[in-house]
């Protein structure tokens, strides 16, 4: 003979159920963005000015030419003081993470001359990036530029960054339909409604 479970253990299990499916499918809060977003070692300008925060993967086509059209100019405003720039490199495979140990590796002032560079080498493989920056190999294997290169695909996982570049204006994400104009617009040019630079 089987025993009846009484209706409020039903009840009980059933809000459970409830529960567990509504925190399951809840929203997620809003994303941590705001100057967390601009604290990272790769990044030229003063702390005061706003930044605009550029996660790039180093096999993304669209982030290569986007630093070929801007990188230069976005470089020289945070040298000037007129900007702050962050430059959050994301790494997929044994080439890609390489040029990012590089890149921290590099003498602060060597860097961003860099960033060009290692855009196209890591394309090329890793024995490609390994000759032309012997100097830097012993640091580029060592456990704190490994903890960075895994802190960059930590906050790319914590900032929802589902294609690059993604870019961060003061804090804020950036619309993909809006990027151009506002990669533009921190490169001090202004676009026409044809696309043209001015």
């Amino acid at each position: 003979m089987s025993a009846r479970v009484p209706l409020h253990k039903w009840l009980v299990l059933g809000g459970g159920l409830l529960a567990a499916a509504m925190v399951w499918l809840w929203p997620r809060p809003a994303l941590p963005e705001g100057v967390a977003v601009e604290a990272h070692p790769l990044s030229l300008g003063p702390a005061s000015r706003p930044a605009l925060t550029v996660f790039s993967w180093w096999g993304c086509p669209h982030c290569q030419r986007a630093w070929e059209r801007y990188g230069e100019r976005w470089v020289a405003r945070a040298k000037a003081g007129e900007m702050r720039l962050v430059l959050r490199p994301l790494a997929r495979g044994k080439a890609e993470g390489l040029a990012s140990a590089l890149l921290y590796c590099a003498p602060a002032e060597a860097r961003w001359d860099m960033v060009g560079r290692l855009f196209e080498l890591a394309s090329q493989g890793e024995e490609r990036l390994r000759a032309q920056f012997a100097p830097l190999l012993p640091c580029a294997g060592g456990e704190e530029t490994l903890r960075q290169i895994a802190a960059d695909l930590e906050a790319a996982r914590r900032w929802a960054v589902a294609y690059t570049p993604t870019l961060f204006e003061a804090g804020r994400r950036v619309e993909q339909g809006r990027m151009e104009e506002v990669m533009a617009r921190w490169a001090g040019l202004r676009e026409t409604s044809r696309g043209e630079e001015r």
